[in-house]
């Protein structure tokens, strides 16, 4: 899958083509008689997107795009496509794992810059589920409340500051996520208070 990766950061008609292999055109309706190969291919699509995680790069190197020139591409072909919604939830899933800036500031400039200049909010709500989603499985003390949570809050949050008010989307979306984690922060709380009350 190393290859099919490195093609997909090289080649953003291949990544618009894995897309289409997973999720209709919009509009397009089900087909009840998809082919074998067709449903195959959906599968490994699927498997494929949900495993890669390294954009290509911010400057265009190695044989690999720049960033910014790879998502106009794929976005123009998605419009192509009718997938343009799906397609910039997929983008914005892929862009939640691009490198923060040597500083720390997260995202880089390269990105701020793409979330500002596309101005959709499906961009956007990608990178947020991802954020959610790449977290994974997490252990924890069961009466230690959302204390996890709480620090991803602070994470988020510092981030948005950081960006000042050079990028007002971008800072928006971090402070959603920071938002979102502080909602989790107070279901895990409400959680453990709920144990010591069952274990009193």
């Amino acid at each position: 899958s190393v290859v099919l990766h490195d093609e997909l950061r090289r080649n953003p008609q291949f990544f618009v083509d894995v897309v289409s292999w997973v999720y209709r055109a919009e509009g397009e309706l089900a087909d009840a008689e998809q082919s074998e190969e067709a449903s195959i291919r959906a599968r490994l699509g699927y498997s494929l997107l949900h495993t890669w995680r390294t954009p290509p790069p911010v400057v265009e190197e190695g044989g690999f795009p720049a960033l910014s020139d790879w998502v106009s591409a794929a976005r123009k072909l998605f419009a192509e496509r009718g997938r343009t919604k799906i397609g910039d939830q997929c983008i914005g899933h892929l862009l939640r794992y691009t490198p923060p800036e040597p500083d720390g500031a997260w995202p880089n400039r390269s990105v701020c810059e793409i979330i500002e200049d596309a101005g959709i909010a499906e961009l956007e709500e990608g990178i947020e589920v991802e954020v959610f989603n790449s977290r994974g499985v997490t252990t924890r003390d069961p009466y230690a409340g959302g204390s996890l949570e709480r620090a991803l809050v602070d994470q988020y949050t510092e981030y948005a500051e950081r960006l000042g008010f050079e990028y007002p989307r971008t800072k928006n979306m971090l402070k959603r996520i920071a938002d979102d984690w502080a909602k989790h922060a107070r279901r895990q709380d409400m959680e453990s208070e709920l144990r010591e009350d069952l274990a009193d």
